[in-house]
């Protein structure tokens, strides 16, 4: 075979794939700090300030430097997407515009010790020819012919020595320091808990060293309040709930800002960040007061790693019987991990019995046209249980409703009523019903008729086939058919003939006529069970459907080809929302419209209540929430007749 020559590459642009500077595009200036406390420090200064003066001497104009911050706190070991800042470099990355990307040194980007975010980081730039500048380290190109491969295999170095970095100098050797400090009753690392300030100073006035350096020390006004939330724990018997109400509407809050109160050489905790739905100022969460209640810290014993480490190793905020009060009422558990033999349970609530609860009778013909299934069909109706009884609900595709579930059997109820009466009275509608069922009963004897002539079929086959079976296995399980056939076939005859009797025997039919007007006057004695029976006897579906005017509309469609409809909720009777209604209350929360604009559109409801619907009709999860960043002044029991707005507008009409 000849051989088969390749056309000759052009030669490659070795001065587009140098290390060089592409200053005539923009440049991406990447900033990270590990945690919040670092933000502020000489490496932001270096970061920040001196890269930008080196990136301009190396010829860019500061129009052209793009810093993206928004890494504060953020730890380089982290996935891409998972960093709002790396993952706005990673985009950016696809834009021409750019050509550059700048950080101080490869571990600003990355300590990943797996290196696939290195690595997905190194095909981006190849993919798009983007240069890495850095100022510690030098300089990137990955495309280069001749060093793009080294330079991939230098940054990656760099990349796994800052993840190696992480785990034998913090992992192994600083966090191991802080947990001997820590298990000497020292505080190390993380906030400073509420009602506490931490001495900060190495060293006393008179230079000596200080012993009580990273102690906790009771703060002369926070503490006060936490003594506070353990006498009105109290006060309530020990229920966290009415506590927790109680603080919601009266107080006391936690102070706005708290650094002005610490002395010099102190610092405080900010762990605090729910508000009060009233008030709008500072408190704990009923979760958090709970935690608050059962903390050991408030009476002076030191927790590590979730264990006791050291007993009275400060001065306590609360007094040992007072905390001992709620964390015998709160915790199972004593301070070593065994049963509390002191807990004192709150009373267990006993769940009502369901037994008084009917079930509704209708749910199995109930259908609606709000929602349509796969094949176009009304989609079934569900039921679930509320207060004292059910309801009949649907919650699909952004339509949810509810109705009492025995109003609307009550309603089917009168109407199915009605219509036995109808029948039962009028000699004309009567044969017309009884013709309608001698039809479904005619068509029920067909059916049977078939089902006998075909197992007579099937036996035929058998006794005609099993002499040619050789298996002692196969002719036994063919004899099993047959006596099983011969059964069934035995049944279904004298189903057909006690069928076939009844249908003609005027003494029957005269008798059913009679046995309907008796069951007329006694409405009320039948069972529930019976009524659904005698609705499949009359009656085909039902449908249940919520209008525009939030009225549920009910439609009964009878085996005489008639329908009845009524009106089973009415708007005065429902507090609903329209459907205009909530397309623009989602319409001006997606749009961060100000709080104050949308109480004005919704004068009769609270924030609270806006936020709540809004969350239970567009935002997927069961306690998802919804993303509104507009202004906000007012708390979440606001209504728009409580607002300085409202007062206003009512001043001027006056």
């Amino acid at each position: 075979m000849a051989r088969k020559y390749q056309k000759k590459k052009p030669p490659q642009n070795l001065e587009l794939l140098r290390i060089t500077y592409v200053t005539d595009k923009k440049v991406i200036l990447y900033y990270r700090q590990s945690s919040p406390s670092q933000v502020g420090n000489t490496s932001t200064e270096v970061q920040l300030e001196d890269m930008v003066n080196y990136l301009i001497a190396l010829g860019w104009r500061r129009d052209q430097i793009h810093i993206v911050d928004a890494d504060k706190g953020i730890s380089g070991q982290k996935k891409i997407k998972e960093r709002s800042g790396m993952q706005e470099v990673y985009d950016l990355m696809l834009n021409d515009a750019f050509a550059t990307v700048a950080m101080v040194h490869p571990d600003r980007g990355f300590r990943d010790t797996t290196m696939i975010e290195p690595n997905m980081f190194i095909a981006r730039a190849v993919e798009k020819q983007v240069r890495i500048v850095t100022k510690l380290t030098g300089n990137y190109n990955f495309v280069h012919p001749e060093q793009g491969i080294m330079s991939q295999e230098i940054f990656r170095m760099y990349c796994k020595a800052a993840a190696r970095f992480i785990e034998t100098q913090i992992h192994g050797r600083l966090i191991e320091g802080q947990n001997r400090l820590a298990k000497r009753g020292k505080h190390v690392r993380g906030p400073v808990l509420f009602g506490f300030i931490k001495d900060q100073r190495r060293r006393l006035p008179d230079g000596s060293e200080n012993p009580g350096y990273r102690d906790y020390l009771p703060h002369p006004q926070t503490s006060l309040i936490v003594r506070h939330y353990f006498e009105l724990f109290r006060q309530f018997n020990g229920n966290v709930k009415k506590t927790f109400e109680y603080i919601d509407k009266h107080g006391p809050y936690i102070p706005e800002a708290r650094e002005h109160l610490a002395p010099e050489g102190f610092s405080v905790g900010n762990t605090y960040k729910y508000r009060s739905e009233h008030t709008g100022q500072l408190m704990p969460s009923e979760g958090g007061l709970r935690s608050m209640l059962t903390n050991v810290h408030y009476i002076g014993h030191w927790i590590h790693k979730s264990s006791i480490e050291r007993f009275y190793n400060h001065e306590g905020i609360v007094p040992e019987p007072l905390f001992m009060y709620a964390f015998n009422r709160l915790s199972r558990w004593d301070f070593h991990g065994d049963e509390n033999p002191n807990h004192v349970p709150r009373r267990a609530y006993n769940r009502r019995s369901d037994d008084h609860r009917e079930v509704p009778i209708y749910t199995a013909h109930i259908r609606t046209t709000d929602i349509l299934t796969e094949n176009g069909h009304p989609h079934p109706v569900g039921k679930h249980k509320r207060g004292e009884g059910y309801v009949y609900y649907i919650k699909k595709n952004g339509i949810h409703w509810s109705i009492c579930a025995d109003n609307v059997d009550q309603k089917i109820d009168a109407l199915l009523l009605n219509q036995l009466q109808t029948i039962a009275q009028d000699d004309y509608v009567w044969k017309q019903a009884l013709t309608e069922s001698l039809s479904r009963d005619q068509q029920i004897l067909s059916a049977i008729e078939f089902n006998i002539r075909q197992n007579q079929q099937i036996m035929q086959r058998i006794a005609h086939t099993i002499h040619l079976l050789d298996h002692d296995d196969l002719i036994k399980q063919s004899q099993a058919r047959y006596r099983n056939l011969e059964v069934e076939s035995v049944r279904l005859q004298a189903k057909h003939a006690s069928l076939e009797a009844e249908i003609f025997d005027p003494q029957y039919l005269q008798s059913t006529q009679n046995a309907l007007l008796y069951l007329c006057e006694n409405w009320q004695r039948t069972t529930r069970a019976q009524r659904e029976q005698i609705f499949e006897l009359v009656g085909q579906r039902i449908l249940l459907n919520w209008n525009v005017e939030i009225s549920k509309t009910l439609e009964i469609y009878w085996h005489n080809d008639t329908i009845t409809q009524v009106i089973v909720a009415h708007k005065r009777n429902s507090n609903r929302y329209t459907a205009a209604e909530l397309v623009t209350l989602k319409r001006m929360i997606d749009n961060n419209e100000p709080q104050v604009d949308i109480l004005r559109e919704f004068p009769s409801r609270k924030w609270r209540t806006l936020l709540q619907t809004y969350s239970y009709h567009f935002v997927k999860g069961s306690r998802g929430k919804p993303d509104y960043t507009g202004d906000c002044p007012y708390p979440q029991r606001t209504c728009w007749t409580d607002t300085h707005e409202y007062q206003l507008e009512r001043g001027n009409l006056m």
